[in-house]
């Protein structure tokens, strides 16, 4: 008899077997990649949120009127200003005019925990620093001498794909108060 070509039963369940072997190897990876991706795209949401709020937090404070040393006193109709609520609020005023002669009403950041986002309150207006809902937690303290306010923010975002985890950002600033 002649013998003719074509593949015995076992270099085709070898040949299968490697394909298996190889295509569960390749879904691993993918699966790894696309959670990475996830993660890297939940950090890169938090830290533009904690990079915005802060820079807009910076904006608005670095001409609070700081607390006078001692021995000295404020301008008249100026108040210094103070961190409040175990670090959770701060409030100031800033010069109105060129002078140093006049003040704005006393203003206040805040963080709500309920909303998670930093609130602006002026003369009973309430305003939203940002548009941040990934913070978690803010927090203000006076530092050298009452003229430098750091602010501490962190931020979390849940992973989609993994529904117990989420992403976490924090972001420590320290804002020079000018006046």
């Amino acid at each position: 008899m002649k013998k003719t070509g074509g593949f015995t039963l076992v270099e085709i369940m070898i040949t299968t077997a490697l394909i298996t072997v190889v295509s569960a190897l390749g879904l691993v990876a993918m699966q790894s990649s696309s959670r990475a991706i996830e993660l890297n795209q939940a950090l890169s949401v938090i830290q533009q949120d904690a990079r915005a709020a802060m820079m807009l937090i910076g904006r608005e404070v670095e001409f609070a009127v700081k607390q006078a040393p001692t021995g000295f006193s404020l301008p008249l109709g100026a108040e210094g200003a103070i961190v409040e609520n175990d670090g959770n609020s701060f409030t100031y005023q800033i010069p109105t005019n060129e002078d140093f002669t006049t003040f704005s009403p006393p203003i206040t950041l805040t963080f709500d925990e309920d909303t998670r986002q930093i609130l602006r309150i002026q003369s009973g207006e309430t305003q939203v620093i940002g548009s941040a809902n990934s913070v978690t937690q803010a927090q203000f303290q006076l530092r050298d001498q009452n003229s430098i306010l750091r602010v501490i923010l962190r931020t979390e975002e849940p992973i989609r794909s993994l529904e117990d985890r989420t992403a976490q950002f924090n972001l420590q600033s320290d804002i020079y108060l000018m006046n």
